[in-house]
């Protein structure tokens, strides 16, 4: 009989701290798998980029309800703290709001470090299909009007860009050139979710603006990301 009493005595500890040990979990499974997939979009992979966005989201939102569930533990936390029936609950969820926040700073350091190295690559993978394009210029003394006037005299074929989230160049020239001031850009739409429009592009003269109309360019080689 006493061992029954200390066995239902701690039940309740040991349910607080198994529920802390799940939550963690949750936690690092949640903000890994927002990270592969980020990094998913910008790696040569043979997965369609629609169902790497929509895993993308599906993490995103998980994460959403956990900043509001790490929100409320750091602000509600501190006061069970000086309960003392309550104290493991306080401190279980502070714990739960640690790891979340180191979590999620860890993983938002390593998809800007991988992107940012990816896009020098992809930089240095259209080199190429640029200096077509300047010959074609230089040849006829204006850009070609589409990417498929360069095959096959510059080029056997329009190459891909070597992400699988990203596959395809985007081409404009004369008039719909960017902002009206380049004859011809080149650019590639690397939206990292559903709500944003980034792209990354290449202007020949290679003179990014600090500012765009609803975002801002940094410069990456001789190409710029534009954030929007």
């Amino acid at each position: 009989m006493p061992s029954s009493d200390v066995i239902t005595s701690k039940s309740p500890f040991q349910g607080r701290v198994a529920f802390f040990v799940i939550s963690i979990t949750v936690v690092v499974i949640v903000h890994g798998g927002f990270v592969l997939t980020s990094l998913a979009l910008v790696a040569d992979l043979p997965v369609s980029r629609m169902v790497v966005l929509v895993a993308q989201f599906l993490f995103f939102y998980v994460m959403g309800i956990g900043a509001f569930a790490a929100v409320a533990a750091i602000v509600t936390g501190p006061i069970f703290l000086f309960r003392p029936r309550k104290r493991t609950l306080g401190i279980g969820m502070a714990c739960v709001a640690v790891v979340f926040l180191v979590t999620a700073w860890i993983g938002a350091s390593i998809i800007s470090n991988v992107r940012r190295s990816s896009f020098v690559k992809l930089a240095e993978r259209s080199a190429p299909l640029v200096a077509a394009i300047d010959s074609y210029y230089r040849d006829t003394g204006r850009p070609p009007m589409s990417l498929d006037q360069l095959v096959p005299v510059y080029l056997k074929s329009i190459p891909a860009t070597g992400m699988s989230g990203y596959p395809n160049y985007s081409y404009s020239a004369g008039n719909t050139s960017a902002i009206g001031r380049e004859p011809w850009t080149l650019w590639v739409a690397t939206p990292s979710g559903f709500l944003d429009f980034d792209r990354f592009v290449y202007f020949p003269s290679q003179d990014y603006p600090e500012q765009g109309e609803s975002g801002f360019y940094e410069q990456i080689g001789t190409w710029a990301y534009y954030h929007e």
